[in-house]
């Protein structure tokens, strides 16, 4: 069952996906860009970070994620200031919304990935604190930085929601990959492609990097490789899903 939801949350689905999504986010800023060749270069950057597993955590933990929450809050204040009147999409009405929420929430497997996740998070703070740090006070400190990410979350979704609903118009006949730069080029404007875009591929890439790295470690315990052959485990999952991402577009 782990290698199976493993699999799916790695090179076989989840990864590729991210792919696909930050290719479609930067069509929007450059649409004669092929998805080989954004695929090759995004591969090799997962790669890279993953090779590291302590440098790609300060990078992504310090860097990127920052930088994503900034870009995604500016995008929601925006949106806040200018809505208006609430537009819903024909025939929709709370209960399928919530419904087909719900539904595809679960499809982009975040739950499952959530324990795995979970995982690096609590090996990463024990690393950090000092040695002699009672079992206790690591898990009181892994539920605190817990509830401030699952804050943060909520925030940036229920955000999402309200844009979601109030320029569904906008959205009519939009790929999903599309539905966030169309209502930030709306909001703020021609500057908004590259803001969205940047912040896109930062979120795709930040979940790429973790998934593809938890991916790599699950095979290489499972087949007891020596540890200095890691990166050949790395390359083969990197190269899955640089091949899968080209039929989840």
């Amino acid at each position: 069952l782990p290698l199976f939801t493993l699999s799916l949350l790695g090179s076989f689905a989840v990864v590729p996906r991210c792919i696909s999504v930050a290719h479609g986010g930067m069509l929007y800023i450059a649409p004669q860009l092929s998805l080989e060749i954004f695929s090759l270069v995004f591969c090799i950057i997962i790669f890279c970070l993953c090779l590291k597993e302590q440098r790609m955590m300060k990078i992504m933990g310090k860097w990127m994620a920052p930088i994503l929450l900034v870009a995604l809050g500016i995008m929601i204040i925006a949106g806040f200031i200018s809505a208006s009147a609430i537009t819903k999409l024909p025939n929709n009405n709370a209960k399928s919304s919530f419904y087909e929420g719900f539904l595809t929430g679960y499809q982009t497997m975040d739950l499952f990935a959530a324990f795995f996740f979970s995982a690096i998070m609590f090996a990463q703070i024990q690393n950090l604190l000092p040695k002699d740090t009672a079992l206790k006070d690591i898990k009181k400190f892994f539920i605190k930085s817990s509830l401030i990410g699952a804050s943060l979350l909520s925030v940036i979704y229920f955000g999402f929601v309200f844009l979601g609903a109030h320029f569904s118009y906008l959205l009519q006949n939009i790929e999903p990959e599309l539905m966030l730069p169309v209502i930030a080029h709306h909001i703020i404007g021609e500057h908004a492609s590259i803001f969205i875009s940047i912040a896109m591929v930062l979120s795709c890439l930040t979940t790429a990097v973790a998934l593809n790295n938890i991916y790599a470690r699950y095979i290489f315990s499972l087949l007891k490789i020596k540890e200095s052959k890691f990166f050949i485990v790395l390359i083969i999952t990197t190269f899955i899903s640089y091949l899968i991402s080209f039929f989840l577009f």
